[in-house]
């Protein structure tokens, strides 16, 4: 997992960063993290309340941490990211984490 961090952090082309660490994450928390992101920067009419995000993720995950930080960003704004250390906080098996 931390390569894949790292990849995401320092790839030159951050879609392709953006790529493989959709690739590491469950549909539904990478769904949740665009919800997220979406609540946070998207001020159009079809946007979504955040009303709407609790009642879509509360029941899943702690909605009161959006917009407190947290998420990966790239590199951009902060050098060259090294991840020395990555604990699971559940483990479901060889190919998912949460």
């Amino acid at each position: 997992m931390t390569g894949v961090i790292e990849d995401y952090a320092n790839n030159e082309n951050p879609n392709v960063g953006f790529e493989h660490l959709s690739k590491a994450m469950t549909d539904d928390y990478h769904t949740y993290k665009q919800d997220a992101i979406n609540l946070e920067y998207d001020s159009s009419d079809s946007a979504m309340t955040e009303e709407d995000f609790k009642k879509k993720w509360q029941g899943k995950y702690n909605t009161e941490l959006v917009g407190n930080g947290g998420y990966l960003i790239s590199a951009q704004d902060n050098g060259k990211v090294e991840v020395t250390k990555c604990n699971f906080i559940k483990h479901l098996d060889q190919e998912a984490s949460l």
